[in-house]
C-alpha cells in the first residue's frame, strides 16, 4: 500500500511485484501480506499522519507567503516587523515539525502537535483581533476588504484545528514501536 510519503516494507511488495511481472500467479499468501502491511498501516495512523504532514507542508509554506503579498509595502518598516515575522516563525515551526517527523513519527511528533498548537493559538488570536477592529478597518493593510481578510483567517484557523486534532488523535501502538516513515 502507498500513501504519500510513506511506503510499505519492501519484501511483500517485492514478492507481489515480481509475481505480477513475471505473469505468475501472485504468491499464495500475497494477498493476504499486502491486507496485512494495508491495516498495520491504517493502525499506526499513516495516513492521518500523511495527511497532518501534508498540511503542515502547505500551511508552513502558505502562511507566510499569504503575509508577503498582505504587506509587501510595509516589509522594510521596522516598525511593524512584529506583525508579519510571527507568521514566517509560525512557517518555519511547522516546517520543522514535518521535517523531524520525517523519519521517526514517535519522536517528532510532540514537535509537529507545539507547532499546530502554536499555529491555533495565533489564527485565534489574529482571526478574533481582525473581527473586533472590521467596523473600524473596513479596509485591511494590503488594500483587500477586510471581511475578506478575516474570512481568509477563519479558513486558515479552521485548518489549523484540523492540524492540532488530527495530530493528538495520533497514538504509538505498543508492537509497532517507532514507526519510520521511508
Amino acid at each position: 500500500m502507498f500513501v504519500w510519503g510513506l511506503a510499505a516494507p519492501r519484501p511483500a511488495s517485492l514478492a507481489c511485484g515480481e509475481a505480477f511481472r513475471k505473469n505468475l500467479d501472485p504468491l499464495p499468501d500475497c494477498d493476504r501480506i499486502c491486507a496485512h502491511l494495508a491495516a498495520r498501516a491504517l493502525a499506526q495512523g499513516s495516513i492521518m499522519i500523511a495527511f497532518n504532514r501534508w498540511l503542515a507542508i502547505v500551511g508552513g509554506i502558505l502562511v507566510p507567503s499569504a503575509e508577503v503579498l498582505r504587506r509587501y509595502h510595509q516589509m522594510l518598516d521596522l516598525r511593524v516587523l512584529p506583525f508579519w515575522m510571527d507568521d514566517f516563525i509560525l512557517g518555519g515551526f511547522l516546517l520543522y515539525g514535518v521535517w523531524r517527523t520525517r523519519h521517526d513519527i514517535a519522536r517528532g511528533m510532540p514537535f509537529l502537535t507545539a507547532a499546530w498548537g502554536f499555529a491555533c493559538g495565533m489564527g485565534y488570536s489574529s482571526f478574533f483581533a481582525q473581527l473586533a477592529d472590521i467596523q473600524n478597518r473596513p479596509v485591511d493593510v494590503s488594500g483587500a476588504s477586510a471581511a475578506f481578510v478575516v474570512t481568509i483567517k477563519g479558513i486558515a484557523l479552521a485548518f489549523g484545528v484540523i492540524g492540532l486534532i488530527t495530530a493528538l488523535m495520533w497514538k504509538p501502538t505498543q508492537t509497532s514501536g517507532s514507526p519510520r516513515l521511508a
